[in-house]
């Protein structure tokens, strides 16, 4: 649901695209957030989402997400969407690599470990 209301607002505000980044990015700065909007234009030519990866896995829900996307990613979420992962479904994914920016601490000790 976070992701399509991040979209429905940036639609409603006229906005073509929107970056979504997770709670627990202690290490996230702006040079992160820039890295994934570079890849920006290649969402001109084909619908997509950029996705972050940390160590070859897709650090879902950071990413940038267009709001084209919004009735294909409503329909998987009503029918099938359990997780962000479902809801990107067969949609084309351009990967990131977050180089450590991404790195999520779920955990006190590991937050620990970004001090």
């Amino acid at each position: 649901g976070a992701v399509l209301s991040a979209l429905h607002a940036a639609f409603l505000h006229g906005a073509n695209t929107v970056v979504t980044l997770a709670c627990d990015l202690p290490a996230v700065d702006a040079a992160a957030v820039r890295g994934l909007l570079e890849a920006a234009p290649a969402l001109h030519s084909a619908p997509a989402v950029i996705i972050a990866t940390e160590n070859g896995r897709r650090a879902h829900p950071n990413g940038v997400w267009q709001t084209r996307l919004l009735p294909a990613l409503e329909s998987r979420f009503v029918d099938e969407a359990n997780s962000v992962r479902d809801l990107i479904g067969d949609t084309p994914v351009i990967e990131v690599d977050g180089g450590g920016s991404f790195a999520d601490a779920d955990d006190p000790e590991t937050l620990d470990g970004f001090r």
